[in-house]
């Protein structure tokens, strides 16, 4: 029997963390792996070689993990203990614990964390920040934390997700084609080890994000992730036609920060620099 209470995000994610890996690791799902390493080839050409980096959201660790395998030394932080206590798990199997230090804070709260000098670089992946309730305290804490011009990178799932839509749309469930849209709080439903709870979410424009983080920070670069390719619950038809979705990635590539479809992927990728 599946459940379907509300649970705070914090809650949620403790809930999910058991269960993560298997549904979104690079090593169950092909399209995740496939995102990860795009998200690491542009970590390593935006931040400085061996730098100091901040995660928000960590999850259970894997970029941290190959962050700090290259070099790197993360500050790898989330809401939830249970995906924290996954993260550091990580780092410890694949010997990168003095590199990676696991902290469990929510993403509003990291200005308390105490450091003793600013940070090279930051990144959240895949939403967590859609889940945070108090967004502007998020970005003056980064502007705190971060070294002048330093950059950040951060993406969230997006209010547009024509591959949502399309798909939804095309299976004859249109509430499900259309519940990003609008503004404010929605209720989502994600899986966990017992079967599925309910999370308050909310979905970003484009727009939103630069005017978000306008006041702090200087946006550089938007982008779809992805656009062509489905979002990463579809990884099942992502493998069944691997072969056609493999011919989509060139040309995802050179269209995703093109003006008209950047603002139209499954999540939208931000990049900008704290302001001096």
């Amino acid at each position: 029997m599946q459940a379907h209470n509300h649970l705070s995000p914090q809650s949620a994610f403790d809930a999910l963390a058991p269960c993560y890996d298997a549904l979104f690791s690079s090593a169950h799902n092909a399209l995740m792996a496939w995102l990860r390493r795009e998200n690491l080839a542009l970590m390593q050409r935006l931040f400085p070689p061996g730098g100091r980096l901040l995660e928000i959201g960590c999850g259970t660790g894997e970029e941290a993990v190959a962050l700090a395998r290259l070099g790197y030394t993360v500050w790898a932080t989330d809401v939830a203990p249970g995906m924290v206590e996954q993260a550091a798990k990580r780092a410890a199997a694949m010997g990168v614990r003095d590199r990676v230090h696991t902290l469990v804070v929510p993403a509003r709260d990291v200005g308390t964390l105490g450091v003793s000098s600013f940070f090279d670089g930051a990144f959240t992946s895949f939403g967590a920040l859609n889940c945070e309730p108090d967004v502007q305290a998020w970005v003056q804490a980064m502007f705190t934390l971060l070294r002048p011009h330093a950059p950040l990178m951060c993406s969230v799932m997006n209010r547009w997700a024509v591959w949502e839509m399309a798909w939804y749309a095309l299976h004859g469930e249109p509430r499900q084609a259309v519940r990003r849209l609008g503004g404010g709080w929605r209720q989502a439903r994600m899986p966990t080890a017992e079967g599925h709870a309910l999370v308050s979410v909310r979905y970003f424009s484009e727009r939103e994000m630069r005017r978000v983080l306008a006041p702090a920070f200087t946006v550089e670069t938007v982008a779809a992730w992805p656009l062509l390719l489905p979002p990463p619950y579809l990884d099942a038809l992502f493998r069944r036609w691997r072969a056609l979705f493999a011919r989509l990635e060139w040309l995802e590539r050179r269209v995703r920060s093109l003006p008209f479809c950047r603002a139209l992927g499954d999540h939208v990728l931000v990049i900008a620099r704290r302001r001096a």
